[in-house]
């Protein structure tokens, strides 16, 4: 039966990542993407990913995975594997939903932590310019003319264009994980398993959820 699932799946991914007993899965793969270019998680919480309308009649979200990092900072991890053509926008609203949720009712604002997003899609969205290969584009929010982050840094989405990677490649972990996400029984998986035992753990949790 795991030949004819995907850990990419909707469900199968949300019962991978984002169940209480996937903390050491769900962290390895956040810093495979939040580390390179920043602060590593170091611990995380797993939160509900029912995020509902605070006014009448307005939208509720349901996210894929959600998580709290130790420092505040909290991330939502989607999977899609179709184009609706509304990708831009609808990560735009999962990100200002997400952020919403960081203060209490007594709390001032100063308080609020960064909010990410991060997008693991089964089609393109990004032209890149001349660089057609670029899998993994990083989104923050800037003053026009010199570049400087808006204030503390409180906004990034990522969208990783898993048909884009080619191969899997030793120095950069996502690979490995868009590897299992593609194809969690491939020779290269069984591979990386042998230097990297927390991708061992996610295909015996895939190879059991998927029975």
């Amino acid at each position: 039966m795991a030949k004819d699932l995907s850990p990419a799946d909707d469900l199968l991914f949300k019962l991978i990542f984002g169940s209480q007993h996937s903390k050491r899965v769900l962290k390895h793969l956040l810093n495979s993407i939040l580390a390179p270019t920043g602060t590593p998680i170091e611990e995380i919480e797993i939160e509900n990913t029912e995020i509902v309308p605070e006014i009448f009649n307005g939208r509720g979200v349901r996210l894929d995975v959600r998580a709290k990092a130790e420092d505040g900072r909290l991330c939502d991890i989607e999977i899609q594997k179709a184009n609706e053509g509304d990708m831009w926008e609808r990560s735009m609203y999962y990100w200002a939903s997400l952020c919403s949720r960081h203060l209490d009712k007594s709390q001032g604002f100063g308080l609020l932590k960064k909010t990410i997003c991060i997008n693991l899609l089964e089609f393109d969205i990004t032209k890149n310019g001349e660089n057609k290969d670029k899998f993994w584009s990083i989104y923050h929010v800037t003053e026009d003319s010199t570049g400087e982050r808006y204030g503390k840094d409180l906004f990034e989405i990522h969208f990783l264009e898993m048909k884009k990677v080619h191969g899997v490649q030793k120095d950069c972990p996502i690979t490995w994980w868009i590897e299992f996400l593609n194809n969690p029984l491939s020779d290269n998986i069984k591979e990386i398993v042998k230097f990297e035992p927390i991708i061992g753990e996610a295909v015996d949790m895939f190879n059991t959820v998927s029975k």
